[in-house]
């Protein structure tokens, strides 16, 4: 059996744009989007790559099957329905960690917007790392931001 690196936190840069000058002002998005979108989503990559932005902040954990996965937090309770949908599967800590569920799992929860309330009709998986480098991909070449 592979030796499991447990990488919380890694955190990846993205370029959205050409090389800067170290005289100018760098922008870096820091989980997409965050202030007007759930942290760490699809949505929340496309709205920050409308921007004026350098570079996009994303924070990768590795799931019990080894997928990689962008998510902000070391547990799962925070921002996702982990509790509802798998009750009884957390640590004596208390915390739901990413490290124990397989990609399948992973999918079943749904992320929670915890700085706006009554945004609750929102539905957003948690995304893979190939998920999000795809749709960054697909956006550098429409919005033209190589």
């Amino acid at each position: 059996m592979p030796i499991r690196i447990l990488a919380l936190l890694l955190v990846f840069f993205f370029s959205f744009a050409g090389p800067v000058c170290s005289a100018e002002k760098t922008v870096i998005a820091s989980n997409g989007a965050s202030k007007g979108m759930i942290e760490n989503t699809l949505a929340a990559v496309t709205l920050a790559a409308t921007t004026e932005i350098d570079y996009l902040e994303l924070h990768v954990v590795m799931t019990a099957d080894d997928e990689l996965i962008v998510f902000r937090d070391l547990t799962l309770n925070r921002l996702t329905n982990v509790a509802r949908i798998f009750p009884g599967r957390n640590r004596a800590d208390g915390g739901f960690y990413p490290i124990d569920f397989s990609i399948n799992e992973i999918r079943q929860l749904r992320l929670q917007n915890v700085f706006e309330s009554g945004n609750s009709s929102l539905s957003l998986p948690i995304p893979t790392l190939d998920e999000e480098l795809s749709l960054i991909r697909l956006l550098e070449q429409r919005l033209k931001k190589q």
